[in-house]
């Protein structure tokens, strides 16, 4: 089988050339008269025409089909459209009487139907000799009237779609090339999609900076909506005015080139994330793990790039070949304030000669410690002695080393005074983070209480009505009073005990707030004599709902009164 240009089945040769009507709309310009020699005489009866002068020669139309010439006939109304083809048009009328005989299915048109054969007409007209176009040198298009053509629909359908062998290889081709579009098209939505991410991720800037707690990462988001949050090595934190700083731990960054990854956090909760490229020449940080050590302290930590010096408090700081170098801040853990404050003063030089200064606040709360007996500077003529205090729940006490249990925050340890004299006891908190915080008092074993209380040598300016009019002033002054007890009441392990001093003016009443060791025996309306360390003032409610203050006396030694007052005392005691 044989194919033109676009695809089509070629047009048989003129010895055997049917007559064929010409399909309106498709292009083409064939009729039904008769090209050259076809091999059959007109009918009898059928007036001739004059030969066209290019017969015998194939004339083709546009569409590679040929031209045939045919002797014209004068038009006439067209009869009405009983049968369509598949394309819904009219098919040409056929002369009259002429069969439909179907052509081989081997030759088809543009659409793979090979056109019907028609006939010659006779319908006893003379025949009109066509004029051709002028412009082109082609003869001139013309309708062709007759009867409507009946076309077997039932051969038709069997003969469609066309007989021809399978293709399988360009079917195969096909699905492959759908897929590989396909995967393309995915991936390019993939890559717009990831531009799309990329253009909607805010610009994050980052720097490290150095606090009193550490080193921390301080980050700004440009252009963050209000609520919108920033995260970091696990840590979130919202972000103030686009602002936020992150804590670091000593492994985070290296010295030199470091790739950073933060999350910023939508207010609807879209996370996007971001990389920072932060190029660290040097780092001068606080490392607060030797706070444990027996001899607590701050390592100051400088890492520099190789080559460089540093200087911590005008001290140099030697830095081995990694550029790394440490200096210990001693603290002291019996300081009587809450913290340990102090400014670090840092300088480093680059080996570029490029140098960077700066200071650190250094600032470090004490662990919570509060003795409640014995109190500093006891006399006892007693082989032992009870260490009791108050303390954070969870943190380790030593009593002169030995770990002792704390036990929601209380802890009491009894030390051995074997011999006579003084013993300093030392009491250690260790919490958390937090700086060790050590108390030591001393205790003094004597043989005779009274023999210490007749060396007692109070501090001049320490009468009654000097320490009541400022008592504040004469805090830490040494002191002993003789009075009358009103009210003894045992708090956190103490004995608090409530007296009216004997040496008071007539008619005024000389209140003194005494805090005495525990287990301390004493009785409501006794007479007693305390000794010990003016400490302030003390305040409290009485009984007829006012705040009273009064001056305080921390007590190293309360005995009995030896001499029974004098009814007169008595009596002076009573009236106040």
């Amino acid at each position: 089988m044989h194919r033109t240009v676009l695809g089509m089945a070629p047009v048989p040769s003129p010895n055997e050339l049917p007559t064929v009507a010409s399909p309106t709309g498709l292009g083409s310009s064939l009729t039904s008269a008769h090209v050259g020699a076809t091999g059959r005489e007109p009918e009898a009866g059928a007036p001739q025409g004059p030969a066209h002068r290019g017969s015998g020669r194939l004339q083709h139309t546009v569409l590679g089909l040929p031209q045939v010439a045919s002797t014209p006939t004068p038009p006439a109304a067209v009869p009405a459209v009983t049968h369509r083809t598949m394309l819904g048009t009219a098919p040409p009328a056929a002369s009259p009487g002429a069969a439909f005989v179907p052509p081989p299915t081997s030759q088809r048109t543009m659409l793979g139907i090979a056109p019907p054969a028609i006939g010659p007409a006779s319908t006893g007209e003379q025949p009109v000799t066509p004029v051709a176009n002028r412009s082109t040198g082609l003869p001139p298009r013309r309708r062709i009237d007759g009867p409507p053509l009946e076309i077997d629909v039932a051969s038709l359908r069997a003969s469609w779609p066309p007989h021809s062998s399978p293709r399988p290889a360009r079917r195969r081709y096909g699905v492959l090339l759908a897929a590989g579009l396909g995967g393309l098209a995915l991936f390019g939505l993939g890559i717009g999609a990831w531009a799309l991410l990329r253009a909607r991720a805010p610009e994050v800037q980052a720097s490290v900076e150095t606090e009193a707690n550490g080193e921390v990462l301080a980050v700004r988001v440009i252009g963050a909506e209000s609520g919108s949050r920033v995260r970091f090595g696990g840590v979130e934190r919202p972000l103030l005015r686009g602002a936020a700083r992150l804590p670091l731990s000593a492994d985070a960054l290296r010295i030199g080139e470091n790739r950073l990854t933060l999350f910023v956090v939508d207010p609807d909760g879209s996370t996007h994330a971001t990389d920072v490229e932060l190029s660290v020449d040097y780092r001068v940080r606080v490392d607060s793990t030797p706070l444990a050590a027996d001899s607590p302290g701050l390592d100051v930590v400088v890492h520099a790039l190789p080559g460089s010096r540093a200087w911590i408090d005008s001290t140099p700081v030697a830095l081995d070949d990694a550029g790394r170098g440490v200096r210990r801040i001693p603290v002291p853990a019996e300081s009587p304030a809450p913290a340990f404050e102090h400014e670090l003063a840092w300088r480093v030089e680059l080996p570029n000669g490029r140098a960077a200064h700066g200071r650190i606040p250094v600032r470090v709360a004490f662990a919570t410690l509060q003795i409640d007996r014995p109190g500093d500077g006891m006399i006892t003529d007693r082989t032992d002695v009870e260490v009791a205090g108050l303390v954070a729940p969870g943190a380790r006490v030593t009593v002169d080393g030995t770990v002792v249990p704390n036990e929601a925050g209380r802890f009491a340890h009894r030390v051995a005074l074997t011999n006579l004299g003084e013993r300093r006891i030392a009491v250690r908190a260790v919490e958390g983070s937090r700086a060790p915080r050590q108390v030591t008092v001393t205790v003094r074993r004597v043989a005779d209480l009274e023999a210490e209380a007749a060396a007692f040598r109070p501090d001049p300016d320490t009468q009654y009505a000097n320490v009541a009019a400022r008592p504040a002033a004469l805090a830490g002054r040494r002191a002993a009073y003789t009075g009358r007890v009103y009210n003894v009441d045992e708090r956190g392990g103490r004995t608090i005990v409530q007296m009216l001093v004997r040496d008071c003016p007539i008619g005024e009443r000389c209140p003194l707030w005494v805090v005495a060791p525990a287990g301390v025996e004493v009785a409501n309306e006794a007479w007693v004599r305390v000794f010990g360390t003016l400490t302030g003032e003390q305040q409290f409610r009485s009984t007829s709902d006012r705040i009273v203050v009064v001056p305080r006396l921390d007590a190293v030694l309360l005995l009995p009164e030896r001499v029974a007052p004098t009814s007169e005392a008595r009596r002076r005691s009573a009236r106040r």
